[in-house]
Protein backbone atom coordinates (compact mmCIF):
# COMPACT_ATOMS: atom_id res chain seq x y z
CA UNK A 1 0.00 0.00 0.00
CA UNK A 2 2.57 2.26 0.92
CA UNK A 3 4.34 1.73 -2.62
CA UNK A 4 1.31 3.59 -4.22
CA UNK A 5 0.25 6.00 -1.83
CA UNK A 6 3.36 6.77 -0.08
CA UNK A 7 5.16 10.25 -0.44
CA UNK A 8 7.45 10.24 -3.27
CA UNK A 9 6.64 6.85 -4.38
CA UNK A 10 3.83 7.47 -7.07
CA UNK A 11 6.58 7.77 -10.09
CA UNK A 12 7.59 4.48 -9.15
CA UNK A 13 4.51 3.16 -9.43
CA UNK A 14 3.76 4.41 -12.83
CA UNK A 15 7.60 3.49 -13.60
CA UNK A 16 6.78 -0.55 -12.49
CA UNK A 17 3.58 -0.38 -14.94
CA UNK A 18 5.56 1.26 -17.81
CA UNK A 19 7.87 -1.79 -17.27
CA UNK A 20 4.84 -3.89 -17.73
CA UNK A 21 3.50 -2.35 -20.69
CA UNK A 22 6.64 -2.44 -22.41
CA UNK A 23 7.20 -6.05 -22.04
CA UNK A 24 3.21 -6.62 -23.58
CA UNK A 25 4.44 -4.88 -26.76
CA UNK A 26 7.75 -6.52 -26.86
CA UNK A 27 5.87 -9.32 -26.65
CA UNK A 28 3.11 -8.64 -29.35
CA UNK A 29 6.12 -7.21 -31.79
CA UNK A 30 7.95 -10.51 -31.41
CA UNK A 31 4.84 -12.03 -32.73
CA UNK A 32 5.05 -10.93 -35.91
CA UNK A 33 7.95 -12.47 -36.92
CA UNK A 34 5.80 -16.31 -36.56
CA UNK A 35 3.79 -14.84 -39.35
CA UNK A 36 4.31 -13.96 -43.23
CA UNK A 37 1.15 -12.97 -44.24
CA UNK A 38 1.35 -9.72 -42.28
CA UNK A 39 1.75 -5.77 -42.37
CA UNK A 40 5.00 -5.21 -40.58
CA UNK A 41 4.09 -2.69 -36.70
CA UNK A 42 6.08 -0.03 -37.17
CA UNK A 43 7.17 2.75 -34.01
CA UNK A 44 4.17 4.76 -34.01
CA UNK A 45 2.02 1.43 -33.55
CA UNK A 46 3.73 0.29 -31.40
CA UNK A 47 4.24 3.29 -29.50
CA UNK A 48 0.26 3.86 -29.32
CA UNK A 49 0.02 0.26 -28.42
CA UNK A 50 2.44 0.91 -25.19
CA UNK A 51 0.27 4.43 -25.00
CA UNK A 52 -3.19 2.16 -24.46
CA UNK A 53 -1.64 -1.15 -22.21
CA UNK A 54 -0.04 1.52 -19.82
CA UNK A 55 -3.76 3.60 -19.75
CA UNK A 56 -5.12 0.00 -19.00
CA UNK A 57 -2.80 -1.64 -16.92
CA UNK A 58 -2.04 1.27 -14.12
CA UNK A 59 -5.47 2.25 -12.89
CA UNK A 60 -6.04 -1.44 -12.64
CA UNK A 61 -3.36 -1.62 -10.13
CA UNK A 62 -4.14 1.53 -9.02
CA UNK A 63 -7.79 0.09 -8.48
CA UNK A 64 -6.50 -3.32 -6.06
CA UNK A 65 -4.31 -0.95 -4.10
CA UNK A 66 -7.10 1.57 -2.86
CA UNK A 67 -9.33 -1.90 -2.24
CA UNK A 68 -6.70 -4.13 -0.31
CA UNK A 69 -6.08 -0.84 1.44
CA UNK A 70 -9.25 -0.43 2.44
CA UNK A 71 -10.27 -3.95 2.71
CA UNK A 72 -7.10 -6.10 2.99
CA UNK A 73 -8.90 -8.86 4.12
CA UNK A 74 -10.88 -9.78 1.21
CA UNK A 75 -8.16 -8.56 -1.53
CA UNK A 76 -7.62 -12.52 -1.77
CA UNK A 77 -10.98 -13.27 -2.11
CA UNK A 78 -11.55 -10.88 -5.19
CA UNK A 79 -9.02 -12.50 -6.89
CA UNK A 80 -10.45 -16.36 -6.74
CA UNK A 81 -13.94 -14.68 -7.62
CA UNK A 82 -12.69 -12.64 -10.92
CA UNK A 83 -9.93 -15.69 -11.50
CA UNK A 84 -12.79 -17.83 -11.70
CA UNK A 85 -15.38 -15.06 -13.98
CA UNK A 86 -12.27 -15.01 -16.19
CA UNK A 87 -11.18 -19.21 -16.45
CA UNK A 88 -15.03 -19.41 -17.06
CA UNK A 89 -14.62 -16.39 -20.03
CA UNK A 90 -11.19 -18.77 -21.48
CA UNK A 91 -13.18 -22.14 -21.63
CA UNK A 92 -16.21 -20.55 -23.60
CA UNK A 93 -13.64 -19.00 -26.20
CA UNK A 94 -12.81 -22.58 -27.34
CA UNK A 95 -9.14 -22.74 -26.92
CA UNK A 96 -7.28 -25.20 -28.57
CA UNK A 97 -3.58 -24.69 -28.10
CA UNK A 98 -2.80 -27.72 -25.76
CA UNK A 99 -2.53 -31.20 -27.47
CA UNK A 100 -3.72 -33.33 -24.08
CA UNK A 101 -7.40 -32.30 -22.40
CA UNK A 102 -5.50 -31.63 -18.75
CA UNK A 103 -3.06 -29.38 -20.70
CA UNK A 104 -5.78 -27.13 -22.25
CA UNK A 105 -7.71 -26.84 -19.07
CA UNK A 106 -4.20 -25.48 -17.22
CA UNK A 107 -3.91 -23.15 -20.28
CA UNK A 108 -7.12 -21.71 -20.12
CA UNK A 109 -6.34 -20.99 -16.07
CA UNK A 110 -2.87 -19.41 -17.04
CA UNK A 111 -5.07 -17.09 -19.41
CA UNK A 112 -7.71 -15.94 -16.50
CA UNK A 113 -4.58 -15.42 -14.41
CA UNK A 114 -3.30 -12.82 -17.11
CA UNK A 115 -6.62 -11.43 -17.92
CA UNK A 116 -6.66 -10.21 -14.24
CA UNK A 117 -3.97 -7.68 -15.43
CA UNK A 118 -3.74 -7.59 -18.95
CA UNK A 119 -6.43 -8.63 -22.11
CA UNK A 120 -5.10 -11.05 -24.82
CA UNK A 121 -6.52 -12.93 -27.54
CA UNK A 122 -6.62 -16.46 -27.62
CA UNK A 123 -8.83 -18.23 -29.73
CA UNK A 124 -9.15 -17.83 -33.97
CA UNK A 125 -11.96 -15.41 -35.33
CA UNK A 126 -12.92 -11.55 -34.65
CA UNK A 127 -12.05 -10.30 -30.94
CA UNK A 128 -13.94 -7.70 -30.69
CA UNK A 129 -16.71 -8.69 -29.23
CA UNK A 130 -14.60 -10.62 -26.85
CA UNK A 131 -12.32 -7.95 -26.26
CA UNK A 132 -15.69 -5.30 -25.35
CA UNK A 133 -17.10 -8.12 -22.75
CA UNK A 134 -13.60 -8.43 -21.09
CA UNK A 135 -13.16 -4.41 -20.57
CA UNK A 136 -16.85 -4.09 -19.58
CA UNK A 137 -16.29 -6.47 -16.97
CA UNK A 138 -12.56 -4.57 -16.15
CA UNK A 139 -14.99 -1.57 -15.65
CA UNK A 140 -17.68 -2.90 -13.66
CA UNK A 141 -14.97 -4.39 -11.44
CA UNK A 142 -12.64 -1.06 -11.45
CA UNK A 143 -16.00 0.52 -10.39
CA UNK A 144 -16.79 -2.27 -7.23
CA UNK A 145 -13.34 -2.28 -6.34
CA UNK A 146 -13.01 2.21 -6.13
CA UNK A 147 -16.55 1.77 -4.42
CA UNK A 148 -15.85 -0.56 -1.62
CA UNK A 149 -12.81 1.48 -0.87
CA UNK A 150 -14.46 4.66 -0.48
CA UNK A 151 -17.57 3.05 1.46
CA UNK A 152 -14.43 1.27 3.54
CA UNK A 153 -12.76 5.13 4.54
CA UNK A 154 -16.21 6.62 5.20
CA UNK A 155 -17.89 3.38 7.30
CA UNK A 156 -14.85 2.71 9.65
CA UNK A 157 -11.72 5.36 9.28
CA UNK A 158 -10.02 3.99 11.59
CA UNK A 159 -9.15 0.35 10.22
CA UNK A 160 -7.62 1.77 7.13
CA UNK A 161 -5.45 3.42 9.57
CA UNK A 162 -6.48 7.00 8.58
CA UNK A 163 -3.54 7.37 5.87
CA UNK A 164 -6.21 8.14 3.12
CA UNK A 165 -9.77 10.67 3.50
CA UNK A 166 -12.98 9.55 2.21
CA UNK A 167 -12.07 12.41 -0.06
CA UNK A 168 -8.97 11.50 -1.42
CA UNK A 169 -10.24 8.03 -2.11
CA UNK A 170 -13.08 9.76 -4.20
CA UNK A 171 -10.68 11.43 -5.91
CA UNK A 172 -8.22 8.79 -6.75
CA UNK A 173 -11.08 6.06 -7.65
CA UNK A 174 -12.17 8.86 -9.86
CA UNK A 175 -9.14 9.56 -11.65
CA UNK A 176 -8.64 5.38 -11.86
CA UNK A 177 -11.55 5.67 -13.55
CA UNK A 178 -11.14 8.23 -16.47
CA UNK A 179 -7.81 6.78 -17.25
CA UNK A 180 -9.17 3.56 -17.64
CA UNK A 181 -11.80 4.91 -19.75
CA UNK A 182 -8.89 7.05 -21.64
CA UNK A 183 -7.15 3.84 -21.91
CA UNK A 184 -10.03 2.22 -23.88
CA UNK A 185 -10.47 4.97 -26.74
CA UNK A 186 -6.46 4.70 -27.28
CA UNK A 187 -7.25 1.17 -27.91
CA UNK A 188 -10.02 1.82 -30.19
CA UNK A 189 -7.92 4.31 -32.04
CA UNK A 190 -4.77 1.86 -32.05
CA UNK A 191 -7.42 -1.22 -33.73
CA UNK A 192 -9.10 1.25 -35.96
CA UNK A 193 -5.80 2.85 -37.15
CA UNK A 194 -2.67 1.32 -36.80
CA UNK A 195 -3.29 -2.30 -35.91
CA UNK A 196 -1.71 -4.61 -38.57
CA UNK A 197 -3.94 -7.52 -39.81
CA UNK A 198 -4.03 -10.70 -41.31
CA UNK A 199 -4.14 -10.34 -45.20
CA UNK A 200 -2.29 -6.56 -45.36
CA UNK A 201 0.76 -8.54 -46.74
CA UNK A 202 3.81 -6.75 -47.12
CA UNK A 203 7.26 -8.76 -48.47
CA UNK A 204 7.14 -11.96 -46.65
CA UNK A 205 10.51 -12.70 -44.46
CA UNK A 206 12.21 -15.63 -45.46
CA UNK A 207 15.11 -18.00 -43.87
CA UNK A 208 17.97 -18.22 -46.56
CA UNK A 209 20.60 -20.54 -46.00
CA UNK A 210 22.58 -18.49 -43.90
CA UNK A 211 20.06 -18.11 -41.34
CA UNK A 212 19.20 -14.70 -42.20
CA UNK A 213 16.04 -13.24 -42.80
CA UNK A 214 15.42 -11.58 -45.96
CA UNK A 215 12.74 -9.91 -47.49
CA UNK A 216 14.02 -10.56 -51.34
CA UNK A 217 11.70 -10.36 -54.56
CA UNK A 218 9.46 -12.59 -56.14
CA UNK A 219 11.98 -14.96 -57.59
CA UNK A 220 13.37 -15.70 -54.20
CA UNK A 221 10.22 -16.35 -52.14
CA UNK A 222 8.70 -18.34 -54.65
CA UNK A 223 8.20 -21.88 -53.56
CA UNK A 224 9.20 -21.58 -50.39
CA UNK A 225 6.83 -21.68 -47.29
CA UNK A 226 6.82 -22.44 -43.10
CA UNK A 227 7.36 -25.36 -41.95
CA UNK A 228 6.00 -26.05 -38.61
CA UNK A 229 8.00 -27.45 -35.62
CA UNK A 230 7.01 -27.64 -32.08
CA UNK A 231 10.28 -26.50 -30.91
CA UNK A 232 12.52 -23.57 -31.81
CA UNK A 233 15.18 -26.64 -32.66
CA UNK A 234 15.90 -26.37 -36.52
CA UNK A 235 13.90 -29.49 -37.96
CA UNK A 236 15.68 -31.76 -40.46
CA UNK A 237 17.19 -30.84 -43.17
CA UNK A 238 15.20 -32.50 -45.64
CA UNK A 239 11.96 -31.21 -43.81
CA UNK A 240 13.42 -27.85 -44.62
CA UNK A 241 14.26 -28.08 -48.06
CA UNK A 242 11.83 -30.56 -49.52
CA UNK A 243 14.14 -33.29 -50.68
CA UNK A 244 13.98 -31.31 -54.33
CA UNK A 245 17.56 -30.69 -56.19
CA UNK A 246 16.61 -27.00 -57.20
CA UNK A 247 15.78 -26.55 -53.71
CA UNK A 248 19.41 -27.17 -52.54
CA UNK A 249 21.03 -24.11 -50.62
CA UNK A 250 17.37 -23.03 -49.51
CA UNK A 251 15.48 -24.03 -47.20
CA UNK A 252 11.43 -23.23 -45.81
CA UNK A 253 11.58 -20.84 -43.04
CA UNK A 254 11.52 -22.92 -39.58
CA UNK A 255 8.04 -21.61 -37.56
CA UNK A 256 6.71 -22.67 -34.43
CA UNK A 257 3.46 -24.04 -34.25
CA UNK A 258 2.76 -22.57 -30.47
CA UNK A 259 4.15 -19.94 -31.28
CA UNK A 260 2.26 -19.08 -34.62
CA UNK A 261 -0.76 -20.12 -33.05
CA UNK A 262 -0.81 -17.39 -30.30
CA UNK A 263 0.67 -15.05 -33.20
CA UNK A 264 -2.42 -15.64 -35.34
CA UNK A 265 -4.92 -15.18 -32.69
CA UNK A 266 -3.37 -12.05 -31.49
CA UNK A 267 -3.70 -10.35 -35.27
CA UNK A 268 -7.20 -11.73 -35.72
Amino acid sequence: MEIIFGSGRVLKAVGSASAIACSVTLYHRSLRSFLTDKAKQGPVSSLLYFTCNLLLIFPRLAALALFAYAQPCYIFAHFLCCWAVLFFLAWRCGTDFMDSSAGEWLYRATVGLIWYFSWFNVSAGRSVYRGVLYHAWMLLDLLLLCGLALWQTHKAPYVTGGVLSPDTVAVMGGVVVAVYASGLLVKVLYYQRFHPKLGDTKKPLQLAATGDFTDGGEEEDRGLGDTEVDSMEPPPVEMLTGGGEEEVGRVKRPVNRRMKHLAQNFYS
